[in-house]
Parts: C-alpha cells; sequence; structure tokens
C-alpha cells in the first residue's frame, strides 16, 4: 500500500511540474509574439495559457496573472469590451480569495472600470 501512496504521489507531482513547464511555454511564446506585435498569436497563446491555469492540479495564481497579461493585451489594442471578459474573472477571484473587502478587489474593480 505505501509503495501506491508513492507512485500517486509521484504521478501527482510530475503532473504539476507537466502543467507548470506547459503554462510558462504558452506565456513566453505570447510574450515573444507580443514583442513582435503578432497580436493575434499573443491572444491565443494566452487563451491557451489561461485553460491550462483554469486545469491545474494545484491551485496558484497563475490564472490571475494571465488573466491580467490577457487584459492587458486586449487593452493595448484598444479592444475594451474584449478586456472586460478577463477583467471581470479576475474580480470573481478576488471576491472569493481575499474578500470582497480586500486591496486585491479595489484593484479588480478600478481595472474593470478602466476597460
Amino acid at each position: 500500500m505505501m509503495a501506491g501512496a508513492g507512485l500517486v504521489l509521484a504521478l501527482g507531482a510530475t503532473l504539476v511540474q507537466a502543467q507548470q513547464a506547459q503554462w510558462e511555454a504558452q506565456v513566453v511564446r505570447a510574450r515573444a509574439a507580443l514583442q513582435k506585435g503578432d497580436y493575434a498569436k499573443a491572444e491565443e497563446e494566452l487563451a491557451a495559457a489561461v485553460t491550462t491555469a483554469e486545469g491545474q492540479a494545484a491551485p496558484d495564481d497563475r490564472l490571475v496573472r494571465t488573466l491580467m497579461f490577457q487584459e492587458s493585451v486586449f487593452v493595448m489594442q484598444k479592444k475594451f469590451a474584449e478586456a472586460a471578459a478577463p477583467a471581470r474573472r479576475i474580480l470573481e477571484i478576488c471576491e472569493k480569495a481575499p474578500g470582497p473587502d480586500s486591496l486585491p478587489v479595489a484593484g479588480a474593480l478600478n481595472d474593470l472600470a478602466s476597460v
């Protein structure tokens, strides 16, 4: 039984590492595309990175960071209607984690109002 539990833990750690590597690669490709002015490719990579972050086994701040990056790419292009969707998701996440009266919620509300 102990060997089985060790295997499960090892597989779980491997999955987390694979998700982290996949997310990092997507974000790197999005940054590279953005530097080249290829907004469509940056948007595509960020959409994939959001999906990867949503499916992560161990929750962390990757989803919020990716949504913030996605929002900023839309704002750079003056696509304010599209920028509102990630801004709303950031607000929802912040309202749950730190709580509705927290500083992150205030920042998220400000960002949403800006777009």
